[in-house]
């Protein structure tokens, strides 16, 4: 469907709830083991469940919004530093996007 000089050649599809919570376990797992801190310790600082938090670590849930934001807060970085890596994943799922400019008659 054009849209101005852009013409978008396929929908976009999101990533799926797999990928995000698996990118986003990573990441906290990484950034819980730079701190050498256990998911018990953890879980204490940032008011969750150490099971909950195994199941973040592990790609089997996502964090509410609050919850990211203590875990952060908790691990002593921004909530960008725990999603660090999700323009790459959202690249993955972009359209592509033809932006040639259109010769008009």
């Amino acid at each position: 469907m054009p849209y101005g000089d852009i013409q978008i050649t396929a929908p976009p599809t999101p990533p799926s709830n797999t990928d995000l919570a698996r990118h986003l376990g990573k990441r906290l797992r990484y950034l819980r083991a730079q701190l050498g801190i256990t998911q018990d310790n953890l879980a204490a600082r940032a008011g969750t469940d150490r099971t909950h938090l195994s199941r973040m670590e592990n790609g089997k849930a996502l964090p509410q919004l609050a919850t990211l934001a203590r875990l952060a807060f908790s691990l002593g970085v921004g909530i960008a530093e725990i999603v660090h890596g999700m323009p790459d994943l959202m690249k993955e799922h972009l359209p592509q996007m033809d932006v040639r400019k259109k010769r008009h008659p």
